[in-house]
């Protein structure tokens, strides 16, 4: 499957009242052909967000289009979950009730439901109330809930600026092993260069003029760990590459993203 962005431009009214242009006539390919997992990275406000919410669905663009070519032809793309910044659930249901909420009678099955959780590492905890417990544990319910419908794409959108650096990792190996086992396919926005290296087979770098592309960078090595991934020269070389030619060219500072 791959998701051409066509030429997407989107304004919206600030509180002055004037109009404020979010992306301009924004191109960019994303080959989930040959890639489970993307990040789309560049500070706050350069409108990753919005992109993400146009690729689900949420809102329009002002102009352009969202194609999306699967097997030579063109499609729809309809089975698709975004995961907000901060994750929700449903405040009065336990987590295996949030997981299968919204999913028709029919379509339910303990065993498929069983598995979710034991995927998402929650076995033992189908009772909680996820509503009370952290941003990570949330998370974790609300990928649950995503990967119930099977969906072409899980679209995470700065999900992970809250956890520690413990739950993080937790959460990435996660992520990982759901790929392993179901083979679904991940947009990420971020602005954390670490999370998007470690997590991503390719990473797309915003410019700083709003919403233009700057650079593809693939990831051709992976790591079990984060620590292992900083120890590396493959990291290092990959970092005064990014430093070097794609920070330098569109203007940005290490310092504006989060790491």
């Amino acid at each position: 499957m791959n998701i051409s962005v066509s030429n997407i431009t989107k304004s919206f009214q600030v509180d002055s009242g004037l109009s404020k242009e979010i992306l301009n006539q924004l191109n960019l390919n994303l080959n989930f052909d040959d890639n489970n997992f993307i990040s789309l990275i560049a500070p706050l406000g350069y409108g990753k967000s919005t992109l993400m919410k146009i690729i689900a669905g949420l809102i329009k663009p002002d102009k352009g289009k969202i194609i999306v070519n699967e097997k030579g032809s063109e499609k729809s793309l309809e089975n698709v979950v975004y995961i907000p910044t901060e994750s929700v659930s449903i405040p009065w249901l336990n987590v295996k009730k949030n997981i299968e909420f919204g999913i028709s009678r029919d379509k339910l099955s303990d065993d498929k439901t069983n598995f979710i959780i034991s995927l998402i590492g929650l076995e033992g905890y189908e009772d909680h109330i996820p509503h009370i417990n952290s941003f990570g544990f949330r998370f974790r319910v609300a990928l649950g809930r995503a990967l119930y419908s099977n969906p072409e794409l899980i679209l995470i959108d700065e999900s992970f600026n809250k956890l520690d650096s413990v739950t993080k990792e937790e959460i990435f190996l996660m992520l990982k092993n759901v790929i392993k086992q179901r083979g679904t396919k991940f947009l990420l926005a971020t602005s954390n260069l670490l999370d998007a290296l470690f997590l991503s087979d390719e990473v797309i770098f915003f410019s700083k003029d709003e919403g233009a592309l700057q650079d593809y960078i693939k990831i051709e090595k992976k790591f079990s760990n984060i620590n292992e991934m900083l120890q590396s020269d493959y990291f290092n070389q990959l970092f005064s590459k990014i430093q070097s030619k794609i920070l330098l060219q569109s203007g940005y500072r290490i310092k504006d993203f989060s790491i």
